[in-house]
């Protein structure tokens, strides 16, 4: 394959949804915590005073206050899954489609990794509130 080939097949693949470019913005109040938007998941990496059962603990309570529903809970000192459903239901014929919600954190060697992904395909704005409303919690 020649050059200007794999350029343009490059371009074409990039402009597919799948190799959609980041958005990076401030999350938090007090520190400088960055949530990356890529793919339909967030993520952002928390100082090392953020444990993950105290980012699993922060995101249920921001999600039973939202009115979610907690379908799975399972944590431990390295890696903790909180998955959620919606209050609601948007109901479009055949099926009813919910939104739900997984919360990821993962101990690494320079803080936890806590992603955040809304429905199936992902959605920023409901994806960076919730991580916002759990910094502050957390107390970042």
């Amino acid at each position: 394959m020649n050059h200007t080939a794999a350029v343009l097949l490059l371009a074409i693949a990039c402009a597919l949804p799948a190799c959609q470019r980041p958005t990076i913005r401030e999350q938090g109040g007090e520190r400088s915590v960055y949530g990356v938007y890529a793919n339909g998941t967030l993520a952002s990496q928390l100082p090392m005073t953020a444990r993950v059962p105290g980012a699993v603990a922060a995101a249920e309570e921001t999600l039973r206050r939202r009115g979610y529903t907690i379908t799975q809970r399972d944590v431990t000192d390295e890696l903790g899954v909180l998955r959620a459903e919606p209050p609601h239901a948007v109901v479009r014929r055949p099926v009813t489609v919910r939104d739900p919600v997984t919360v990821r954190a993962k101990l690494e060697s320079d803080g936890t990794m806590v992603t955040v992904k809304v429905g199936r395909f992902g959605n920023e704005a409901a994806s960076r509130a919730i991580l916002d409303e759990m910094l502050r919690r957390i107390g970042l």
